[in-house]
């Protein structure tokens, strides 16, 4: 509200949450600015730096009823907040400007999936697919990971985790007739992964992006850029972003004739990022920061606060 406008400090948002059934969970925040603290029913369950990247709390343990979560967003400018300095024309605005989302979790869930492509030619993509599954539990567990890339390619394997541990599964996939993605034609596929009573699902386009004598080479190709840098604000929302906005901005910069986007300068929404693959855009995309000073950028907790942001924003 207008009552807060211009507020530099902390700022705290309270929600009660009921759960039906005892079980774990953890919580994912899109974005929450500058810096967080996630305590519910009065235990501190995660702390984060950077206001653009996702992170999750603990999983954590939840009996059936009422749970009172507490969000502290704290947006000071100062020694500990090292990406965000105070810059004029680049507005730093504090709080939960991204969704929140509640998971509820088996003792053994899929973690992440990653997908990427190793090499192309002229009838086949191969490709590496990356699976960790986790263990919240106190004893091994084995599961059977099914992996289904749009309703043609299926694999199957059997993973032993240990307890209170993550386990990765790496496997190569030769992919015939690849279909590739480009900003003239966006294809893209859809990939499942599922244990029993979980399951992880992905979309993503085969290319691949090299530079050589000078060139972009996108699937091989030299590429000529026209890009456009974008920001996140809006007049009524500020940082917070609604999938129509994302769109409005995105259909604009397409009949522009853009084929590349510069985010400048922080990480986009998750939401923005599918939009892009949807719409045949390339994405430059940046870590949080703007026009460091040297002094900032030269000390130890900035290389760890930056490393910690680019790590996320992979991710």
């Amino acid at each position: 509200t207008l009552e807060y406008a211009g507020h530099r400090g902390k700022a705290r948002y309270r929600t009660n949450i009921e759960i039906e059934k005892t079980g774990f969970y953890r919580f994912a925040f899109d974005g929450v600015a500058n810096s967080a603290k996630i305590v519910i029913d009065g235990n501190l369950v995660c702390e984060h730096y950077g206001p653009h990247t996702k992170f999750y709390t603990d999983v954590v343990e939840l009996p059936p009823g009422i749970h009172r979560m507490t969000v502290e967003a704290e947006n000071s400018f100062g020694p500990h907040n090292t990406l965000m300095e105070q810059k004029c024309g680049w507005r730093c605005f504090g709080g939960i400007h991204r969704s929140v989302f509640i998971e509820k979790l088996l003792n053994v869930y899929i973690d992440t999936v990653h997908v990427s492509t190793i090499s192309i030619n002229q009838n086949s993509a191969k490709l590496k697919i990356s699976t960790t599954l986790r263990n919240t539990s106190k004893k091994s567990i084995t599961k059977t990971l099914h992996i289904n890339i749009s309703d043609k390619y299926i694999l199957k394997t059997k993973l032993k985790i240990a307890p209170e541990s993550k386990k990765e599964y790496n496997t190569e996939i030769t992919i015939d007739d690849a279909r590739l993605w480009s900003p003239k034609k966006a294809e893209l596929y859809t990939l499942t992964a599922k244990t029993a009573g979980d399951d992880y699902i992905i979309r993503f386009g085969i290319r691949t992006v090299k530079c050589k004598n000078g060139n972009i080479l996108l699937n091989g190709k030299k590429i000529f850029i026209k890009g456009i840098n974008h920001h996140d604000y809006q007049p009524l929302t500020g940082y917070t972003q609604t999938l129509a906005q994302m769109k409005y901005d995105l259909d604009i910069i397409k009949s522009m004739g853009c084929n590349l986007i510069r985010t400048s300068h922080y990480p986009k929404d998750d939401l923005f990022m599918d939009l892009c693959d949807e719409m045949g855009l390339m994405v430059w995309e940046e870590a949080t920061g703007w026009q460091n000073t040297p002094e900032v950028v030269t000390t130890p907790l900035y290389e760890k606060q930056c490393s910690q942001c680019i790590d996320e924003m992979i991710k």
